[in-house]
């Protein structure tokens, strides 16, 4: 079968997001990546210097804990919490007190990130990712991701990478797992992966246990590569990402391996704010108001609790021109299309419940479900949907591996004993560095433009709450103060005690 029979035209990819373009924004203290398709953000990933995402990490662990009835160990791999490691998990048979020991080092990854209390998921099967395959290090099986479903394809992809994994000596060493991305691409494509996880495993295939405390083994690639190299695809007109040091890292990997698209990586001029131009910082901070309107007037309420998250379609200020069951059946339509952008972009996951306007017409109910299945197999994330149960409402669940994206950027609220969470004084610390850049950028510009090169130093004032105050001037000093030697400026702090914790003041002086 020869690859190029596949390889005609444009292939959709099941469960991707084809994105138009990738904005990566690269500070000090935090890196996002914004995904645009349909000329709006679908997706955003962001990741803090302060707490960064470990998922896919390996470390050197050691168990200190284990806990026959459930199963279950905790393993010290060097985080201040232990990671929980579940018998399912763990290389062996039979129950955990008869596999594993107290006081054992063995190797694990990090599968799901701490989410709030709990500690991070951990195994012991142990696999690296590269763009169209998953290398696996305690099996030699081959297997081709579920959501290609063409058999002559998987019998392709298998084929190829029995021979690959042949050529490169690996036959009895190392299985693999096709991904989704692997649909349809050239056997070069396929080969290339093979070779690049085969040396990566080579060069980690040592005795590492012997005498290694606890800590970090493997570190997963920045942030902003995993994106590009998951996402980036033939639609994708452009990659822009506005730090120079960044920018090169990224141009070498693409170079090495995906070089179809390093003449698509542009880098930005840091004082064009991008993420403004394309109203991304609105939407960031929408991600924390419940409320998502809908262009018809029509509305979604999204709450997310411990247990579920729960969304309510509501027609609010819609009322259409036929009748009720039409302006009903629209506005759900246009909910089922909204709903899995605002799970995607808000990071939300576990058991969600849609309690969608009820409708008379069992078609329409029909068409508003075949909407939503639709709009869901856009996502990389695992999803399932349920029908309308008896009660008119769709159960779905998504999977997700770090926390949601208002825990991300908030806090619980004090005043009303956590039934909502606020931007945190990090987030609006951050709100604070953007701001000020932004403004220097701009300012500074518009002074050169006229000519008046003595008001070049700028100086600032700026007005806030204490706990602000103390934040930027205790946890994020060290980012305020290359900031401001970065950006040649000075600011001057003045505590306002009566401002809002969130409110700030930036003013020229």
């Amino acid at each position: 079968m020869q690859p190029n029979n596949f390889s005609s035209g444009p292939v959709l990819i099941p469960g991707c997001i084809v994105s138009e373009s990738l904005l990566i924004n690269v500070e000090q203290y935090e890196t996002r990546v914004a995904v645009m398709a349909d000329g709006q953000l679908q997706a955003l990933y962001l990741e803090r210097e302060a707490s960064k995402n470990i998922t896919g990490n390996i470390y050197v662990g050691r168990v200190v804990r284990i806990l026959p009835g459930i199963q279950a160990a905790f393993v010290d791999y060097g985080k201040e919490r232990h990671g929980f490691l579940h018998v399912n998990e763990v290389k062996g048979a039979g129950e955990i007190q008869n596999i594993l020991r107290e006081g054992q080092l063995l190797l694990v990854q990090v599968t799901k990130d701490q989410i709030s209390d709990k500690g991070a998921r951990l195994t012991m099967h142990l696999s690296i990712a590269s763009r169209y395959l998953v290398l696996l290090f305690a099996s030699t099986h081959i297997r081709v991701s579920q959501k290609i479903s063409e058999l002559a394809e998987r019998d392709r992809l298998t084929n190829m990478i029995c021979k690959f994994r042949e050529n490169v000596g690996l036959t009895n060493s190392v299985g693999f797992i096709a991904r989704t991305n692997a649909m349809a691409v050239d056997e070069t494509d396929i080969e290339q992966d093979v070779n690049y996880l085969g040396q990566l495993w080579l060069s980690l295939n040592t005795d590492v246990l012997a005498s290694r405390p606890p800590g970090l083994f493997y570190k997963e690639q920045a942030l902003f590569i995993k994106i590009v190299r998951d996402l980036a695809r033939a639609e994708t007109q452009s990659i822009n990402i506005d730090d120079v040091m960044a920018h090169d890292l990224l141009l070498n990997y693409l170079k090495f391996q995906l070089p179809e698209y390093a003449s698509k990586l542009v880098l930005e001029d840091p004082s064009k704010a991008a993420f403004d131009t394309y109203e991304i910082e609105k939407e960031i901070s929408a991600v924390m108001v419940p409320n998502v309107k809908l262009k018809s007037g029509g509305s979604i309420v999204i709450e997310q609790t411990e247990a579920m998250v729960t969304i309510d379609v509501n027609t609010g200020v819609f009322v259409g021109n036929r009748n009720l069951e039409q302006t009903v059946y629209r506005t759900n339509i246009e909910a089922a299309h909204e709903i899995p952008r605002q799970l995607r972009l808000r990071n939300l996951g576990g058991i969600i419940v849609i309690d969608f306007i009820d409708m008379d017409q069992s078609e329409h109910r029909l068409h508003v479900l075949g909407e939503l299945q639709k709009a869901t197999e856009k996502d990389p994330q695992r999803t399932r949907i349920s029908g309308f149960s008896e009660f008119g409402l769709v159960e779905m669940t998504r999977k997700r591996d770090r926390e949601s994206l208002a825990r991300q950027l908030g806090e619980d609220c004090r005043a009303c004993d956590g039934m909502a969470v606020l931007k945190s004084t990090q987030t609006v610390c951050y709100e604070i560095f953007r701001e000020l850049k932004n403004r220097a950028y701009t300012e500074r510009s518009g002074i050169a433009s006229a000519g008046e090169m003595s008001r070049l130093r700028q100086k600032y004032e700026l007005r806030l709450h204490p706990e602000l105050a103390d934040r930027l001037n205790g946890y994020e000093s060290k980012y305020f103060s290359n900031l401001l030697s970065s950006l040649g400026v000075q600011v001057e702090c003045k505590v306002e005690p009566e401002f809002d914790g969130l409110y700030f003041e930036l003013i020229r002086v």
